[in-house]
């Protein structure tokens, strides 16, 4: 068994060979007795008794080969912003060399790339792997290049840190001076509060933006909804007559009494491609990265989200969902705070025949797809 001694660099010094089957011990040729095998720990909690110093050295060598330094980074739409010194492969060059500069080892990436620092939990799968590798006790040390990156909550931030604490792994943020092995920072918690009231005032100022940019009767949203395509320069809404066609049919079978299963069914059967797979097609839609199982599988909620589409009408339909800035999940609003500009594009439907099929679908029996009405 080998155990060696590095400087403060991490370049190995000195080395001490010890037999496991007969009594052998020697030091290697050239080792310099200055840098003697030691292991530099956290405050730990568990006391370990040993029988003897050559046991204890071993357990420490395991104890350090088994644990990982995680190098954690973040950037979210907001940090691009700020330029190319937060982008992922700055982080990741400042955080490794900082490693390396103190010798630590066993170095794996953990990574979030365009996820915003007030969503935790599934929404940032790799920062969710490095709390489970943690609470698990198999990362000595977490090296980030702030603690905004952790997040910018302060609530979960103070969690995610005291979950650390007790792991007994120690947290680096080199831009912060932070470094938990001296002890707590008092101004930590303060400097918390600070990153999420960043993210806050950040959101403020991107809704004002929106709600300007809303306001002015142009398309909040960069996505196109089926009948429509963008112009060159996704400014204007154009029509497109393939989709265009299939969405007068489905308004015209609700005017002829068939109910949405039955039109679901009817697109199906003539192998229309489902809205988001056609957008996909154009290179339009939030799923066109998106592997589609069922292309032509249509479903009366599909049937129903383009019923009740005032877009189909000409009009430019703005601030229908509101998001909060933690979550950053959309949440529908009521149509009284919806703002409305008419005739900003061609229009697919008419108003007449949109308000007789808005009456028929509020008289209409709802059932759920393929389910029939019990006599």
């Amino acid at each position: 068994m080998c155990f060696a001694g590095c400087d403060e660099h991490g370049t190995p010094r000195f080395a001490s060979l010890r037999g496991t089957g007969r009594d052998f011990r020697c030091d290697v040729a050239g080792s310099d007795k200055r840098y003697g095998f030691n292991m530099a720990f956290s405050e730990s909690a568990p006391l370990y008794i040993f029988e003897s110093p050559i046991d204890c050295m071993s357990h420490a060598s395991t104890m350090s080969e088994s644990k990982i330094t995680a190098l954690y980074s973040r950037l979210s739409r907001e940090d691009e912003i700020a330029g190319e010194s937060n982008s992922i492969t700055n982080q990741k060059k400042q955080l490794e060399d900082y490693a390396k500069s103190l010798g630590f080892r066993n170095i794996v990436h953990f990574t979030d790339d365009g996820i915003s620092g007030t969503r935790f939990d599934a929404d940032r799968p790799r920062f969710t792997a490095m709390m489970e590798a943690i609470e698990s006790g198999k990362v000595a040390v977490c090296l980030c290049k702030d603690v905004s990156r952790l997040g910018r909550d302060y609530l979960r931030v103070g969690l995610c840190m005291e979950t650390m604490r007790v792991n007994n792994t120690r947290l680096i943020a080199i831009n912060d001076g932070l470094d938990t092995i001296n002890g707590e920072d008092d101004f930590t918690p303060f400097r918390n509060v600070l990153h999420e009231f960043y993210a806050r005032d950040t959101s403020r100022k991107l809704k004002s933006s929106f709600k300007t940019k809303g306001m002015s009767g142009k398309h909040c949203t960069g996505q196109v909804i089926y009948g429509y395509l963008w112009d060159e320069k996704r400014e204007n809404w154009l029509v497109d007559e393939y989709a265009a066609d299939n969405v007068r049919s489905i308004f015209r079978w609700t005017m002829e009494g068939l109910g949405m299963y039955q039109i679901a069914c009817k697109l199906k059967g003539l192998q229309i491609l489902i809205p988001s797979a056609y957008l996909a097609t154009h290179n339009e839609g939030v799923n066109k990265n998106k592997t589609f199982k069922g292309l032509y599988h249509w479903s009366s909620g599909a049937v129903s989200s383009i019923l009740a589409k005032h877009e189909y009408l000409g009009h430019t339909c703005n601030f229908k969902t509101r998001k909060h800035f933690k979550d950053k999940k959309s949440h529908y609003v009521d149509k009284s705070e919806w703002m409305i500009f008419e005739n900003t594009h061609k229009a697919i439907i008419d108003q007449d025949t949109f308000d007789n099929v808005q009456r028929i679908r509020t008289n209409a029996r709802r059932y759920p797809d393929g389910a029939k009405p019990t006599h």
